[in-house]
């Protein structure tokens, strides 16, 4: 922990707490905090990394335009509502490793404050729009029922560029985008009550994958690519010092990365680089980054509230196509046998034959080609390792697109409150995603070692899909245990759900981890509980969590305690352990923190 911070809890003690956690005056109502949380990744106790000194100013400010009870212009009330979060995380700075891998930049020191986080209107309308509610602007739109799932909640991405989904709240993560979004009373009908229409278009959509950084997986990256000595390859020990947040990492197992083709005669082994380019809107607002959503919501007269969901947006992650006819013809053989295009041999054995003449041991025709693959991102055949692998004999540098489909997404949610059985409160969601993006097990690697791309691959890119179905069941509980100290007098908040993800087709394909060893399974079952509540009036929050993913045994554990000193001070601490094998590849994506166990301090003063 760093002084300051030492400084600061030393404080709590002497520290006044008489003001208000909140300012209102009149028709303003304002909250403003600082906080600073320091991260700590361990993995073991010899290897621990300090990874975070995240300091964040945040201000919510609401101001009614039109209070309730007053109407104006056609409308009952209207209020102004913002939401500013400035972050600076120092590590990025302090920590010189991460200055020489060139994580000094802006976008990691300072990755948010430019703009308001969330910035809206509410409005009510009067008369015979009475029924009739809209939020205009930079906002969240959160429907489903079910927590760490993305299933009908999967209209905001997340920001994993600063954490992981565990160790801050949950409305913390999503990415607010540029959205209206209408209510429309319906009232009672028939045998359902309080049926609401909620309606959304925006065309500032993103996938999951915006803000995620992933290091050098799929990529090679080179000090300088013609100096040997300077070569930094891609395929590194997992210790190497790497960006704290991101989802991959390149290690020595061949797992996670493809950059090696077993290709066999003539050309043997090689080292594959994927040149890639995204489909992917970049676009503030525009038609291809446009999502659009529709639910119907109310409640029977016997209790059970529901939801009937669509959407209509981009896949939430990405497949990825190679355009292998850059490199290879199927009318030369279109079964998996040598199908290299003549005229790219021919090209690749006449740069060999090139004279050296700056003396670097390299052939300037090699070093043309080099260039145009590293630098111009042109696919091209090199008779060389670049990576200096001596059992490689040349390099394939192949165009690779990250592919989002347009995806239908049909969903229902129901919540039903057994107060008179059993005193839990049971939920459900279902939800059909009809076109989400995989990939086919590639040529050249894994099970097709010695196979060249086949007449299929190079026809369809090795682009495949399936639909996903979601589901999940579960139950929320309110207990108190008298046994238990400082919590008897409160009750504590237990839930529990059942989540899976079934997919429609999985033979001979590979998932979004991207890993030839990564096995698709039809059924993909995940189970979560959590603890939490109020205690010591109000003032102790504590948190307990674990999950357990059945198909690759891979269980993970987050535990939190949060206490408030007066209004204005709160300080947090907590443990998140991902207790399973990195090599256990998750539909989650869990694996791939195995290694990065988490230790979280945060301390927060509120201002207003």
């Amino acid at each position: 922990m760093t002084a300051r911070a030492l400084v600061l809890l030393a404080a709590l003690a002497l520290a006044p707490f008489t003001a208000e956690a909140t300012y209102r005056s009149g028709p303003l109502e304002a909250q403003a905090r600082l906080s600073m949380q320091n991260a700590f990744h361990h993995d073991g106790p010899g290897d621990v990394a300090w990874v975070q000194e995240r300091n964040e100013l945040r201000f919510d400010v609401k101001y009614d335009l039109i209070r309730a009870g007053r109407e104006s212009l056609g409308l009952r009330q209207a209020s102004f509502n913002m939401v500013y979060r400035g972050r600076y995380d120092a590590v990025f700075d302090i920590r010189d490793h991460y200055g020489d891998l060139g994580y000094r930049r802006d976008d990691f020191r300072f990755p948010e404050g430019k703009t308001p986080r969330e910035l809206f209107f509410d409005l009510r309308f009067a008369g015979a729009l009475r029924s009739l509610s809209m939020r205009l602007g930079r906002q969240q739109v959160v429907w489903g029922e079910a927590d760490l799932f993305r299933s009908l909640d999967v209209v905001n991405p997340l920001r994993l560029d600063q954490t992981w989904v565990l160790g801050d709240d949950f409305s913390e993560y999503r990415e607010p985008l540029w959205i209206a979004k209408a209510f429309y009373t319906l009232g009672n009908v028939g045998p359902l009550a309080d049926l609401g229409l909620e309606t959304f278009y925006s065309p500032n959509g993103r996938p999951l994958t915006d803000r995620m950084v992933f290091g050098e997986v799929s990529r090679i990256k080179f000090d300088d690519p013609l100096v040997r000595k300077n070569r930094r390859p891609s395929q590194q020990p997992f210790r190497r010092v790497r960006y704290p947040w991101e989802l991959s990492r390149v290690g020595p197992y061949h797992t996670e990365v493809f950059d090696q083709a077993e290709l066999g005669d003539p050309i043997g082994n090689a080292d594959l680089i994927y040149l890639n380019r995204s489909d992917v809107p970049t676009s503030t607002f525009s038609f291809a980054a446009s999502m659009v959503g529709v639910r119907l919501l109310g409640k029977t007269f016997g209790g059970l509230d529901f939801t009937l969901n669509y959407l209509f947006k981009r896949s939430e992650l990405p497949g990825t196509s190679v355009i292998y006819r850059d490199l290879f013809d199927p009318r030369i053989a279109s079964d998996g046998g040598p199908n290299v295009r003549p005229e790219k041999l021919a090209e690749a054995a006449a740069a060999e034959l090139t004279p050296d003449t700056d003396g670097d041991g390299i052939p300037q025709g090699r070093e043309r080609l080099i260039r145009r693959c590293l630098e111009e991102n042109e696919p091209v055949l090199i008779f060389d390792s670049l990576r200096g692998y001596p059992q490689n004999r040349a390099t394939a540098c192949l165009t690779q697109a990250l592919w989002y489909p347009w995806t239908h997404i049909v969903g229902a949610t129901a919540t039903y409150n057994d107060s008179d059985w059993t005193g839990m409160i049971f939920r459900a969601e279902q939800s059909v995603s009809t076109r989400e993006p995989r990939n086919a097990m590639r040529p050249a690697a894994g099970p097709r070692a010695g196979q060249f791309p086949t007449g299929r691959d190079i026809a369809t890119n090795g682009m495949r899909e399936t639909a996903v179905w979601r589901s999940m069941v579960g139950f929320d509980w309110l207990r108190a245990f008298s046994w238990m100290p400082v919590t008897r007098h409160d009750p504590w908040f237990l839930t529990f759900q059942y989540l899976n993800e079934y997919y429609a087709h999985t033979e001979g394909q590979i998932g979004t981890t991207y890993s030839i060893t990564d096995r698709l399974s039809h059924w993909n079952p995940l189970f979560t509980m959590l603890a939490t509540g109020y205690f010591v009036n109000s003032r102790f929050h504590p948190t307990a969590a674990a999950g357990w993913d059945a198909n690759v045994r891979f269980p993970f554990f987050w535990v939190e305690g949060e206490y408030h000193f007066g209004p204005r001070w709160s300080f947090r601490l907590g443990e998140i352990l991902w207790a399973g094998s990195a090599h256990s590849e998750s539909f989650l994506f869990l694996n791939k923190y195995a290694d990065r166990d988490t230790l979280y301090v945060r301390l927060t003063y509120w201002l207003l």
